[in-house]
């Protein structure tokens, strides 16, 4: 089985709770890239987890050549935004709920 390499976009509370420690602890899964608008914030993630590195910019994250994947856990304004350009990075993507405000966005 191929290793997915994940980004995590938007490293805050439900990362820390819910669903960032399955991203490098299920076998077969890793997290390679945190990116979150707070560097400083990502940074501890980083340094608490011990997985991935910290990526300033959603460009550079989606643009990292180990990512497979990416993960949207930012506020629910951002979604659809970061879907549609994660996706047009040649990502797979998961993302929180809800994946756009309205019916149109999705």
């Amino acid at each position: 089985m191929k290793n997915v390499s994940w980004a995590m976009i938007g490293a805050g509370d439900v990362c820390e709770r819910k669903s960032g420690p399955p991203l490098y602890q299920v076998e077969g899964s890793n997290l390679a890239v945190v990116h979150r608008r707070n560097a400083e914030a990502g940074q501890d993630f980083i340094r608490r987890h011990s997985h991935g590195i910290f990526i300033p910019t959603l460009t550079e994250a989606l643009e990292h050549p180990d990512v497979d994947a990416v993960y949207v856990a930012t506020p629910h304004a951002m979604h659809e935004f970061q879907t549609i350009q994660a996706l047009e990075a040649g990502k797979h993507v998961l993302v929180e709920k809800p994946m756009a405000l309205d019916e149109a966005g999705c």
